[in-house]
Protein backbone atom coordinates (compact mmCIF):
# COMPACT_ATOMS: atom_id res chain seq x y z
CA UNK A 1 0.00 0.00 0.00
CA UNK A 2 2.53 2.50 1.00
CA UNK A 3 5.30 3.05 -2.00
CA UNK A 4 8.41 4.40 -0.24
CA UNK A 5 10.27 1.61 0.82
CA UNK A 6 12.19 3.72 3.50
CA UNK A 7 8.57 4.27 4.82
CA UNK A 8 7.31 0.65 4.67
CA UNK A 9 10.56 -0.59 6.22
CA UNK A 10 9.88 2.41 8.89
CA UNK A 11 5.93 0.84 9.88
CA UNK A 12 7.56 -2.65 9.62
CA UNK A 13 9.42 -1.49 12.54
CA UNK A 14 7.09 -0.15 14.38
CA UNK A 15 4.33 -3.12 13.76
CA UNK A 16 7.53 -5.60 14.96
CA UNK A 17 8.78 -3.48 17.94
CA UNK A 18 4.93 -3.58 19.62
CA UNK A 19 4.44 -7.15 18.57
CA UNK A 20 7.67 -8.11 20.30
CA UNK A 21 6.74 -5.60 24.00
CA UNK A 22 3.16 -6.92 24.05
CA UNK A 23 1.83 -2.85 23.75
CA UNK A 24 2.21 0.17 22.46
CA UNK A 25 0.54 2.68 20.15
CA UNK A 26 0.65 1.94 16.91
CA UNK A 27 -1.92 4.09 14.88
CA UNK A 28 -0.95 6.98 16.05
CA UNK A 29 2.57 6.66 15.12
CA UNK A 30 1.61 5.00 11.63
CA UNK A 31 -0.41 8.30 11.26
CA UNK A 32 2.43 10.76 12.07
CA UNK A 33 5.41 9.25 10.65
CA UNK A 34 5.76 11.06 7.04
CA UNK A 35 5.24 14.18 9.11
CA UNK A 36 8.18 12.92 11.90
CA UNK A 37 10.51 11.90 8.95
CA UNK A 38 10.29 14.77 6.80
CA UNK A 39 10.90 17.27 10.43
CA UNK A 40 14.47 15.37 10.42
CA UNK A 41 15.13 15.07 6.81
CA UNK A 42 13.64 18.50 5.05
CA UNK A 43 13.56 20.90 8.18
CA UNK A 44 16.19 20.43 10.76
CA UNK A 45 19.65 21.04 10.02
CA UNK A 46 21.97 17.72 10.21
CA UNK A 47 20.27 16.69 13.22
CA UNK A 48 22.75 14.19 14.37
CA UNK A 49 25.83 15.98 13.32
CA UNK A 50 24.42 18.95 15.23
CA UNK A 51 22.91 17.11 18.05
CA UNK A 52 24.87 18.49 21.11
CA UNK A 53 24.99 22.07 19.67
CA UNK A 54 23.15 24.92 21.73
CA UNK A 55 22.23 26.23 18.33
CA UNK A 56 20.61 23.06 17.27
CA UNK A 57 16.95 22.64 15.93
CA UNK A 58 14.69 20.87 17.82
CA UNK A 59 12.06 18.76 17.64
CA UNK A 60 9.24 17.62 20.26
CA UNK A 61 6.56 15.06 19.69
CA UNK A 62 4.19 16.47 22.17
CA UNK A 63 1.93 13.50 21.32
CA UNK A 64 4.08 10.84 22.54
CA UNK A 65 2.05 8.36 22.67
CA UNK A 66 3.40 8.41 19.59
CA UNK A 67 7.37 7.75 19.77
CA UNK A 68 7.73 4.86 18.12
CA UNK A 69 7.75 6.94 14.79
CA UNK A 70 10.19 8.95 16.27
CA UNK A 71 12.54 6.23 17.58
CA UNK A 72 12.29 4.30 14.35
CA UNK A 73 13.78 7.84 12.77
CA UNK A 74 16.16 8.44 15.75
CA UNK A 75 17.32 5.28 14.60
CA UNK A 76 17.98 5.37 11.05
CA UNK A 77 19.89 8.71 12.01
CA UNK A 78 22.61 7.08 13.59
CA UNK A 79 21.55 8.31 17.30
CA UNK A 80 21.39 4.49 18.59
CA UNK A 81 21.58 1.33 17.68
CA UNK A 82 18.46 -0.39 15.84
CA UNK A 83 18.17 -3.20 17.84
CA UNK A 84 17.04 -1.10 20.27
CA UNK A 85 13.82 -1.42 19.23
CA UNK A 86 13.76 -5.08 19.78
CA UNK A 87 13.14 -3.91 23.69
CA UNK A 88 10.55 -0.74 23.20
CA UNK A 89 9.20 -1.02 27.21
CA UNK A 90 11.46 -3.58 27.90
CA UNK A 91 14.29 -3.23 31.14
CA UNK A 92 16.30 -4.39 28.71
CA UNK A 93 16.91 -0.95 26.54
CA UNK A 94 16.05 2.29 26.49
CA UNK A 95 13.42 2.93 24.23
CA UNK A 96 10.45 3.82 27.34
CA UNK A 97 6.48 4.02 26.06
CA UNK A 98 6.87 7.56 26.04
CA UNK A 99 9.77 9.94 24.81
CA UNK A 100 12.59 10.28 27.28
CA UNK A 101 15.42 12.51 28.04
CA UNK A 102 17.91 9.77 28.45
CA UNK A 103 17.39 8.40 24.80
CA UNK A 104 19.58 9.79 22.37
CA UNK A 105 17.42 12.11 20.02
CA UNK A 106 15.10 13.49 22.68
CA UNK A 107 14.54 16.39 23.96
CA UNK A 108 11.92 16.57 26.81
CA UNK A 109 9.49 13.93 28.33
CA UNK A 110 6.42 14.04 26.66
CA UNK A 111 2.83 12.14 27.14
CA UNK A 112 1.34 14.56 29.35
CA UNK A 113 -0.99 16.57 26.72
CA UNK A 114 -0.26 20.02 25.77
CA UNK A 115 3.00 19.58 27.87
CA UNK A 116 5.38 19.34 24.55
CA UNK A 117 4.01 22.22 22.85
CA UNK A 118 4.08 24.42 25.56
CA UNK A 119 8.06 23.18 25.81
CA UNK A 120 8.80 23.59 22.68
CA UNK A 121 7.41 27.36 22.62
CA UNK A 122 9.47 27.93 25.85
CA UNK A 123 12.29 26.59 23.75
CA UNK A 124 11.69 28.82 20.88
CA UNK A 125 11.19 32.19 22.85
CA UNK A 126 14.95 31.25 24.47
CA UNK A 127 16.46 30.64 21.19
CA UNK A 128 15.58 33.76 20.23
CA UNK A 129 16.46 35.99 23.24
CA UNK A 130 19.88 34.24 22.57
CA UNK A 131 19.71 35.61 18.96
CA UNK A 132 20.39 31.84 17.36
CA UNK A 133 19.11 31.02 14.21
CA UNK A 134 17.39 27.94 15.56
CA UNK A 135 14.23 26.37 14.29
CA UNK A 136 12.20 24.58 16.87
CA UNK A 137 9.34 21.56 15.30
CA UNK A 138 6.64 19.88 17.26
CA UNK A 139 3.97 17.82 16.24
CA UNK A 140 0.61 17.71 18.66
CA UNK A 141 -2.48 15.39 17.80
CA UNK A 142 -6.12 16.84 17.59
CA UNK A 143 -7.29 15.46 20.33
CA UNK A 144 -4.20 17.42 22.36
CA UNK A 145 -6.42 20.29 20.86
CA UNK A 146 -9.09 19.34 23.56
CA UNK A 147 -6.80 20.75 26.46
CA UNK A 148 -6.36 24.34 27.45
CA UNK A 149 -2.61 23.99 27.69
CA UNK A 150 -2.80 24.24 24.22
CA UNK A 151 -4.66 27.14 23.64
CA UNK A 152 -2.47 28.94 26.13
CA UNK A 153 0.69 28.05 24.04
CA UNK A 154 -1.13 29.23 20.87
CA UNK A 155 -2.35 32.60 22.53
CA UNK A 156 1.85 33.49 23.75
CA UNK A 157 3.37 32.49 20.76
CA UNK A 158 1.44 34.17 18.56
CA UNK A 159 1.71 37.27 20.71
CA UNK A 160 5.80 36.80 20.77
CA UNK A 161 5.52 36.46 16.99
CA UNK A 162 7.79 33.13 16.92
CA UNK A 163 8.37 33.22 13.86
CA UNK A 164 11.28 30.01 14.51
CA UNK A 165 8.47 27.79 16.26
CA UNK A 166 6.57 25.07 13.81
CA UNK A 167 4.11 22.91 15.32
CA UNK A 168 2.27 20.08 12.54
CA UNK A 169 -1.04 19.12 14.01
CA UNK A 170 -1.57 15.43 13.30
CA UNK A 171 -5.61 15.67 12.01
CA UNK A 172 -6.94 11.55 11.87
CA UNK A 173 -9.78 12.43 13.60
CA UNK A 174 -9.60 10.01 16.12
CA UNK A 175 -9.06 9.42 19.68
CA UNK A 176 -9.24 6.89 22.40
CA UNK A 177 -13.14 7.24 22.74
CA UNK A 178 -14.15 7.84 19.46
CA UNK A 179 -14.32 10.84 16.68
CA UNK A 180 -12.53 14.36 17.50
CA UNK A 181 -15.87 16.02 16.01
CA UNK A 182 -17.69 13.49 18.26
CA UNK A 183 -16.09 13.60 21.40
CA UNK A 184 -15.73 17.58 21.49
CA UNK A 185 -15.80 19.49 18.09
CA UNK A 186 -11.94 21.46 17.66
CA UNK A 187 -13.03 22.33 14.64
CA UNK A 188 -13.29 25.15 12.76
CA UNK A 189 -9.29 24.91 13.65
CA UNK A 190 -8.18 26.85 11.13
CA UNK A 191 -9.69 30.07 12.09
CA UNK A 192 -9.40 29.56 15.43
CA UNK A 193 -5.26 29.26 15.02
CA UNK A 194 -5.25 32.37 12.70
CA UNK A 195 -7.17 34.06 15.48
CA UNK A 196 -4.02 33.91 17.68
CA UNK A 197 -1.88 35.30 14.96
CA UNK A 198 -0.50 32.09 13.47
CA UNK A 199 0.08 31.11 9.92
CA UNK A 200 -1.94 28.02 8.91
CA UNK A 201 -1.40 25.97 6.11
CA UNK A 202 -3.04 22.37 5.14
CA UNK A 203 -1.81 19.71 3.58
CA UNK A 204 -1.70 16.02 3.28
CA UNK A 205 -0.02 14.52 6.28
CA UNK A 206 1.31 11.16 4.13
CA UNK A 207 2.20 13.44 0.98
CA UNK A 208 6.29 13.50 1.14
CA UNK A 209 6.33 16.12 -1.50
CA UNK A 210 4.02 18.67 0.09
CA UNK A 211 5.48 18.49 3.44
CA UNK A 212 8.94 19.10 1.66
CA UNK A 213 7.75 21.74 0.06
CA UNK A 214 5.73 23.27 3.26
CA UNK A 215 9.05 23.08 5.60
CA UNK A 216 11.28 24.31 2.88
CA UNK A 217 8.95 27.61 2.37
CA UNK A 218 9.26 28.34 6.40
CA UNK A 219 11.73 31.61 6.08
CA UNK A 220 8.86 32.99 4.27
CA UNK A 221 6.84 33.77 6.98
CA UNK A 222 7.14 35.96 9.96
CA UNK A 223 4.81 34.35 12.52
CA UNK A 224 4.49 31.06 14.09
CA UNK A 225 3.35 28.41 11.80
CA UNK A 226 0.73 25.38 12.32
CA UNK A 227 0.67 23.07 9.83
CA UNK A 228 -2.54 21.18 9.57
CA UNK A 229 -1.81 17.23 8.08
CA UNK A 230 -4.62 15.36 7.57
CA UNK A 231 -3.71 11.71 8.08
CA UNK A 232 -5.47 8.16 8.69
CA UNK A 233 -5.00 6.58 11.82
CA UNK A 234 -3.30 3.38 10.99
CA UNK A 235 -1.71 4.29 7.68
CA UNK A 236 -0.65 1.70 5.58
CA UNK A 237 -1.85 -1.63 6.99
CA UNK A 238 -5.59 -2.51 5.42
CA UNK A 239 -7.22 -3.39 8.73
CA UNK A 240 -6.12 -0.89 11.16
CA UNK A 241 -6.50 2.19 8.82
CA UNK A 242 -9.21 4.25 10.56
CA UNK A 243 -9.57 2.08 13.33
CA UNK A 244 -9.89 2.74 16.85
CA UNK A 245 -9.14 -0.98 17.69
CA UNK A 246 -5.44 0.60 16.81
CA UNK A 247 -5.07 3.46 18.80
CA UNK A 248 -4.06 1.94 22.58
CA UNK A 249 -1.82 -0.36 23.85
CA UNK A 250 -2.90 -3.38 21.86
CA UNK A 251 -0.30 -5.71 20.27
CA UNK A 252 -0.98 -7.83 17.27
CA UNK A 253 -1.78 -11.08 17.30
CA UNK A 254 0.91 -13.44 15.36
CA UNK A 255 -1.12 -13.55 12.43
CA UNK A 256 -2.07 -9.80 12.38
CA UNK A 257 1.89 -9.14 12.43
CA UNK A 258 2.86 -11.54 9.77
CA UNK A 259 -0.32 -10.00 7.66
CA UNK A 260 0.93 -6.28 8.06
CA UNK A 261 4.09 -6.88 7.39
CA UNK A 262 3.16 -8.72 4.29
CA UNK A 263 1.27 -6.01 3.16
CA UNK A 264 4.46 -3.79 3.51
CA UNK A 265 6.71 -6.18 1.84
CA UNK A 266 8.39 -7.86 4.29
CA UNK A 267 7.30 -12.14 4.28
CA UNK A 268 8.91 -12.87 7.37
CA UNK A 269 9.97 -11.57 10.88
CA UNK A 270 12.39 -8.63 11.09
CA UNK A 271 15.41 -9.69 12.86
CA UNK A 272 18.36 -6.91 13.87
Amino acid sequence: MIMNKKLNYFRAQIIDSVFKSGNGHIGGALSCLEIVYSIYKYGMQNPYKNRKKKDRDRFILSKGHACLAQYVVLSHLGFFKKQELNFFRSHRGILEGHPEVKIPGVETVTGSLGIGASFATGVALGLKMQKYNSKVYCIISDGECQEGIIWETAMFAGFKKLNNLTFFLDYNNLQQDGKITDVMNINPIVQKWKSFNWIVKTINGHNLMELKKVLKNRNKYKKPLLIVAKTIKGKGISFMENSLKWHGTKAPTKEEYLKALGELGFNRKLNY
